[in-house]
């Protein structure tokens, strides 16, 4: 499994940053990186600035923000020790669970199966 690149840590910004900051720090970046700032080295400034605009583009989103800030807990979480949620049917699971929860349109029966489902998957495992 490949690690995730932590765009935060490329643009030099702390994860609670605002819109405002992650542009300021992509245009310092950016004008840093620029290949004509960089002569000789300009391979490596491209390399550098197609991973500055990556990061920017992800950090704008606020849909793949939030996807990011959640694989890096999750990751952060793995690398801790932390087996709870670990296995990939219990993520997918509460993933799936959350999303018919939240939705209203969703049968009200709908909503109660998921609910028992979660009290009897974690709430009777001595059982």
């Amino acid at each position: 499994m490949a690690a995730i690149r932590d765009y935060y840590r490329v643009l030099g910004v702390r994860r609670s940053a605002t819109p405002a900051e992650i542009k300021a720090a992509f245009r310092r970046k950016a004008q840093l990186l620029h290949p004509d700032h960089n002569p000789g080295r300009e391979e490596w400034a491209n390399r550098r600035l197609v991973a500055v605009v990556e990061a920017y583009e992800v950090l704008c989103n606020p849909e793949a923000r939030a996807a990011l800030d959640r694989e890096l807990r999750l990751s952060r979480r793995k690398a801790s020790g932390d087996t709870r949620l670990s296995k990939p049917d219990d993520i997918n699971t509460n993933r799936i669970i959350v999303d018919i929860m939240r939705h209203r349109a969703t049968p009200s029966w709908a909503r109660s199966l998921a609910f028992a489902y979660v009290f009897m998957k974690y709430y009777t495992k001595g059982s």
